[in-house]
């Protein structure tokens, strides 16, 4: 691929400077454009302005013989653009590893919310495979030895559902539906815990493509909830 081809989508000035920058063959780049979430039209970034910007930014990482080190407040955009993904929280380098590590099995609290992960909770080991989430009034049997310095737990909004059983089975919890908003292709359902007090709800995703309309949850409906023991995520800090 040629730089002709790179060019397009990148502002005159940025595009002469990213130019400057490999004629030096550098061993890492570290591109002064924002993620593609912000305006990078101003100045101080390097003029990304075309819907087609992500694949001009993949094209370019094809010819650069270099490492490049981007930043991104988005975990998508990462995914798309990155091999290996490094979270940092506070100034300090919280999780480090290839993306799909990351994301499915993460291992601490920052990179639990940076994958996406809308419930989260203090926890506390309570049995060889128990484990209680602090902040909801929950307690899960994961089926599998929990960690004595288990810290936090999350779970995606996508990981539970409806319990149909006759009887209820582990991990199930009547819940009340509090609010619903719907978007193009889903539904999102806010749960209120079990603990009066709880200072958040649980989010559940609902997809809605297809679906009878009548037959998905509605503020004040009572469901018994079951959580995949699965797909319970724990981390240490």
């Amino acid at each position: 691929m040629s730089f002709r081809q790179v060019k397009r989508g990148f502002s005159y000035a940025g595009f002469l400077n990213l130019s400057r920058c490999i004629g030096t063959t550098p061993t890492i780049i570290i591109p002064l454009f924002r993620g593609l979430d912000k305006d990078d039209s101003g100045p101080g970034g390097c003029g990304l302005r075309h819907k087609g910007r992500e694949q001009n930014l993949l094209d370019l990482f094809s010819v650069i013989d270099s490492t490049v080190l981007y930043v991104s407040h988005d975990i998508d955009e990462a995914c798309r653009l990155c091999e290996r993904i490094c979270v940092l929280h506070n100034g300090r380098v919280e999780e480090d590893g290839a993306v799909e590590q990351v994301v499915q099995r993460p291992q601490t609290l920052a990179a639990l919310r940076l994958t996406g992960c809308k419930n989260t909770s203090r926890a506390r080991k309570v049995g060889d495979t128990l484990v209680e989430a602090l902040d909801w009034g929950m307690t899960f049997d994961v089926g599998a030895p929990v960690a004595d310095d288990v810290a936090y737990l999350g779970v995606r909004a996508n990981y539970f559902h409806i319990d149909n059983r006759e009887a209820p089975g582990k991990n199930s919890y009547m819940l009340r539906v509090a609010r619903v908003s719907d978007s193009r292709f889903e539904r999102l359902v806010l749960l209120d815990p079990p603990r009066a007090d709880a200072s958040s709800r649980l989010t559940w995703k609902v997809n809605t493509v297809g679906a009878d309309m009548a037959t998905l949850p509605c503020e004040g409906d009572c469901l018994r909830m079951h959580f995949d023991a699965a797909k319970i995520l724990m981390v240490n800090r």
